[in-house]
C-alpha cells in the first residue's frame, strides 16, 4: 500500500460531509419515486419504458416548475360551408410561445380557448367562449419551436351574445414546465432533450440525454473534490501548527504525513481530468459516496457503459457498431421488435431512468 489508510473517524466524517453536499445537489427528491428497473426482469423493465410518463420523469429529474401563460391565438376563418348568411365559421390557426424555449420542458395548451371582445379594455375582459366558440381543438404540439396548431368552429351570434368575427381575441391559457435561466448546464441538457424526444428526434435525444448526463457526473465530481480539498487544507492546517519541531520539519510533515495520506491521494485521483467518464469518475463517485466496494461499483455502472458505447458509436458515426452492442448484456432489453437494432425511443427513456435511479441511490 503506497499511502497512509485514514482511520475510521476520519473516514466517516469524509463520507458525511460528501453525502451531505449530494444531497444539496438534489435537495428535491423522494426516496424511490420511480421503480428500479435494476432489479427486474428484462420483459418487466420493456413494460416500465412503455407505461412511463416521459415528460413526467424528465420534470422529475430537473426539478421543474409549473406556470400558465396566456397565449394569443391568430386565426384564419371562412364561412362554414360557404353560407354566409349563417354567421358561423370554421377558423384555423397556429399560436406560439414566445419565453426562452430553451428552459421549457414542455407545454400543454388548454382544451378550452378565452373568446374576448378586442374592444373590452377591462383589466379581466370578459370571456364569450361559451357563447361563441362552438368546437375548437388543439390538432398539433410542437415543442421544439414552441408552437401549436388549432381549428374549430366558432359564431358571431348565441342567445345571449353577438359579436363580429373580426372583433374576436382568442386566447389560451398554456401549462408549460420550465428551469430557471440559473441551472446547472446538466439540466438544461435533459430539459432540450425532452423536446427533441418529443418532437421524436430519439437518437438526438438520447445523445443530448447523455450529454446532460456527462455534465452531470463532472458536477459531482467537481462537488466531491472541494469537500476534499477543505479537508486537506483543514488536516494541513493542523499538522504545521500542532508538529513536534523537535522531531519533524514542515517539509517532512509534508512529505511524510499530508502528501501520503489516503484522503490526500483520492483528492488527486477527483482532481484528474483524463479518467473515464463511467468507469473511473462515477465509479469514483459511488465508492466515495456511499463507500461501496470496488466490485460493487462495477457491477452498478454496467447499463451506464452501455449506454456509453452507444453514445460513443453515435457520435463517431460508426452505425452504433451493431456487432459489439449486439452482444452485451442490455442489449435485449432495448432492442427493437424482431430486428437486430436499438430502438431509441426506449434506449432514451431508459437513460432518464437510470439516471433517477443513480441520485436516488447516492441520497440514501
Amino acid at each position: 500500500m503506497d499511502y497512509i489508510e485514514m482511520n475510521d473517524v476520519e473516514r466517516s466524517k469524509l463520507e458525511e460531509k460528501t453525502k451531505k453536499e449530494i444531497k444539496k445537489l438534489f435537495h428535491w427528491f423522494n426516496e424511490s419515486t420511480y421503480l428500479k428497473s435494476a432489479e427486474l426482469a428484462d420483459e418487466q423493465i420493456k413494460k416500465q419504458l412503455e407505461e412511463i410518463d416521459v415528460a413526467d420523469i424528465v420534470c422529475y429529474i430537473v426539478d421543474a416548475s409549473e406556470d400558465y401563460i396566456k397565449v394569443s391565438c391568430d386565426f384564419e376563418n371562412e364561412f362554414l360551408e360557404g353560407d354566409n348568411r349563417s354567421g358561423k365559421f370554421f377558423i384555423w390557426g397556429e399560436a406560439r410561445i414566445y419565453q426562452n424555449l430553451e428552459n421549457i420542458i414542455s407545454m400543454e395548451p388548454s382544451s378550452n380557448f378565452i373568446c374576448e371582445n378586442e374592444f373590452d379594455d377591462l383589466e379581466c375582459p370578459e370571456d364569450y367562449s361559451r357563447h361563441l366558440i362552438r368546437h375548437l381543438h388543439i390538432n398539433d404540439i410542437n415543442m421544439y419551436p414552441g408552437t401549436f396548431y388549432y381549428s374549430g368552429i366558432v359564431s358571431e351570434v348565441s342567445s345571449d351574445v353577438s359579436m363580429l368575427i373580426e372583433d374576436m381575441k382568442l386566447f389560451n391559457n398554456v401549462k408549460v414546465m420550465y428551469i430557471e435561466d440559473n441551472e446547472p448546464v446538466w439540466k438544461k441538457h435533459i430539459s432540450t432533450s425532452y423536446r427533441l424526444y418529443n418532437g421524436k428526434s430519439y437518437q438526438l435525444a438520447f445523445l443530448m440525454a447523455f450529454i446532460g448526463f456527462d455534465s452531470l457526473i463532472e458536477l459531482m465530481n467537481e462537488t466531491l473534490k472541494d469537500v476534499y480539498l477543505l479537508h486537506e487544507n483543514e488536516m494541513i492546517d493542523f499538522q504545521l501548527k500542532e508538529y513536534n519541531s523537535a522531531f519533524w520539519t514542515a517539509i517532512k510533515i509534508m512529505r511524510e504525513q499530508v502528501l501520503v495520506a489516503e484522503s490526500y491521494k483520492r483528492l488527486e485521483r477527483l482532481e484528474n481530468p483524463n479518467r473515464k467518464l463511467v468507469e473511473e469518475k462515477l465509479a469514483t463517485i459511488l465508492q466515495f459516496t456511499n463507500s461501496w466496494e470496488n466490485s460493487k461499483c462495477k457491477k452498478y455502472i454496467g447499463k451506464f457503459l452501455f449506454f456509453e458505447v452507444i453514445r460513443n458509436s453515435l457520435a463517431h458515426g460508426n452505425d452504433c457498431d451493431k456487432s459489439y452492442i449486439q452482444r452485451q448484456t442490455y442489449f435485449g432489453i432495448y432492442k427493437k421488435g424482431d430486428k437486430n437494432d436499438i430502438d431509441f425511443d426506449k434506449l432514451y427513456v431508459g437513460l432518464l431512468l437510470s439516471i433517477c435511479q443513480l441520485i436516488e441511490d447516492l441520497i440514501k
